[in-house]
């Protein structure tokens, strides 16, 4: 078809069904399946109205460029940005909707849908009120193109489940690295082979070509035995990486094999001896070699920019690693200790941004559940924006760095500016599925509500194994939803109910009526934490919500399940 005649076509086509949303040619506007509207930057709309004009064909960066901007100065960069702004809102992690061909440019497989289709769909939404959301989507879809499977979309009450064996694969390469196993001995065993996986997932996380595994989803097979097709059937990849490590004296063996585990099939085995001291070499090592077997294309400047080794220290290194481990114990004792070994490490490399992106979240929680010790409240929040900006100078191009950063700026109660620092941050680093999931709250407070859900579930995909405080955040964005029996479902995945995590559940039971079971909740929260008040409840959400009818529907439900003024 020629480039004109498909223009032509597209005329009597204004509107395209992209997975649960469409997109109006009209107006260039994107609405969901409630018919709200999501709002996309003006360059992203561009380029997204620009290639479903030519939906189904390869489209150059060029030819975006040079019509779309042919009188700004765009780069490249910018460009894709643009498509990761458009992914990030249709909730397009596996690159379906909107495809890279390496080298090539992109293609845009959406449904077009005429007027008279679209009003059929809508009345079909309408009459069938009673049916849950999830399924009118898939009514939706099925009024105007027959059979076509989601394999991300689940109900309301099913969010995600980790143990679904039937994850489709990503289009792109898509990687799970285990948990190193360590055979060294003493004390410090477990840190370091830890920080070998955790470091070569982040390494790798930095590249969008790739489809990775949360850390929390892959360590959750540490120590045990298991086939690494189930592995890889579970978490939906198709490549593992396993390894272990051994360290003696000031020596360290590194053994790592990466198999092919749909069909078991060792792609390649090393085994490194090294010194100690080269433990930064040895994990650029490893990730280059993963990276060049998956993916011939990556661009060997990019690869090496984002390969900057963060800290010349290994003990720097090894107190951040510590304290990370504490400061998600998400306890104030466990806070205390992370502030104290964040600091540490920057006594010894004062130029180590990640030092300071573990300090920035000690002081955010400090500002925001009152676990500051002996220090003042009210200077913590700055004590926050000192050291995330201090993070981000040491390193611009640091998804970390943008993630405390944006999470302090939400805290400040700027959310226009922190969603465009997650959004940043999301582009450094398009798998960090804790960036996700934490993007979530500022969209709630904004009253994008539907595409904060959307969010989490994106995050919970990644991260199939996450930690309980995904689930905390999904509870929470359907109580702001108004989907109550979703929300308490999610409540109750979770193995161990966080302290803070039971005013959700005590909201969400008073929203469905079960006002005794609600007070049981907030029993145990006063149980574990008897001093806390409906005052420190209104300081976490002071001037957050764009509504502030939200947030006093939350107070006031806590109100009913007995939390005390």
């Amino acid at each position: 078809m020629s480039r004109e005649s498909h223009e032509k076509k597209t005329k009597s086509d204004l509107e395209f069904q992209l997975g649960t949303f469409v997109f109006s040619l009209k107006n260039n506007e994107l609405r969901n399946e409630n018919g709200n509207t999501f709002h996309l930057r003006h360059q992203s709309s561009d380029a997204l109205a620009y290639l479903l004009r030519h939906n189904g064909e390869l489209v150059s960066k060029t030819e975006l460029i040079e019509n779309l901007w042919s009188d700004t100065f765009v780069t490249d960069d910018s460009l894709v940005q643009c498509i990761a702004d458009i992914r990030r809102v249709l909730n397009d992690t596996d690159h379906r909707i909107v495809q890279t061909l390496p080298k090539k440019g992109y293609k845009i497989e959406a449904v077009p849908i005429a007027t008279a289709e679209r009003q059929s769909v809508e009345h079909a939404i309408v009459e069938t009120s009673k049916i849950p959301r999830l399924m009118l989507i898939g009514l939706a879809i099925a009024v105007v193109t027959g059979l076509f499977i989601w394999q991300t979309i689940r109900s309301d009450f099913e969010p995600l489940d980790p143990a679904d064996a039937n994850l489709a694969l990503p289009e792109r390469p898509s990687i799970a690295v285990l948990a190193f196993d360590d055979q060294s001995q003493g004390d410090d065993k477990g840190y370091l082979s830890d920080a070998i996986s955790e470091e070569i997932i982040a390494r790798l996380s930095h590249f969008s070509d790739f489809f990775v595994i949360a850390k929390n989803s892959s360590f959750y097979y540490r120590d045990k035995k298991v086939d690494l097709r189930d592995v890889a059937k579970e978490l939906g990849v198709r490549y593992v990486l396993e390894g272990s490590q051994q360290k003696s004296g000031e020596k360290l063996r590194v053994t790592a094999q990466l198999v092919d585990a749909t069909v078991g099939k060792t792609i390649w085995v090393e085994k490194y001896d090294r010194d100690l001291v080269e433990i930064f070499a040895l994990q650029e090592d490893i990730t280059r070699t993963i990276a060049a077997t998956l993916e011939e294309n990556i661009n060997q400047a990019e690869y090496n920019r984002l390969l900057r080794q963060k800290t010349e220290s290994l003990e720097a290194y090894e107190l951040v690693n510590r304290g990370r481990a504490e400061r998600l114990k998400f306890t104030p004792e466990g806070h205390v200790l992370a502030k104290e070994l964040s600091e540490k490490a920057l006594a010894i490399d004062p130029g180590y941004s990640e030092a300071y992106f573990s300090l920035a979240w000690v002081h955010i929680n400090c500002f925001r559940w009152a676990w500051c010790g002996d220090r003042p409240q009210e200077d913590a929040l700055d004590q926050a924006f000192v050291a995330a900006r201090k993070a981000v100078e040491l390193d611009p191009d640091s998804s970390l760095a943008h993630w405390v950063l944006a999470n302090a700026t939400m805290q400040s109660g700027d959310l226009e500016q922190a969603v465009i620092e997650y959004d940043r941050s999301i582009a450094l680093n398009p798998n960090s599925a804790g960036v996700l999931a934490d993007s979530t709250e500022p969209l709630v407070y904004l009253g994008r509500m539907d595409e904060g859900v959307a969010r989490i579930k994106a995050a919970i995909r990644l991260n199939p194994h996450h930690p309980d405080w995904y689930y905390w955040t999904l509870a929470w964005a359907l109580y702001f939803a108004g989907e109550y029996e979703a929300g308490l479902w999610a409540i109750k995945q979770m193995a161990n109910i966080p302290n803070l995590a039971r005013r959700t559940q005590a909201a969400l039971l008073v929203r469905l009526g079960r006002i005794e079971e609600a007070e049981a909740a907030i029993e145990k929260l006063l149980q574990n934490a008897p001093d806390y008040r409906i005052e420190l409840q209104q300081h976490s959400l002071e001037g957050k919500f764009r509504d502030p009818s939200f947030a006093d529907r939350f107070i006031e439900d806590l109100r009913a399940a007995g939390l005390p003024d």
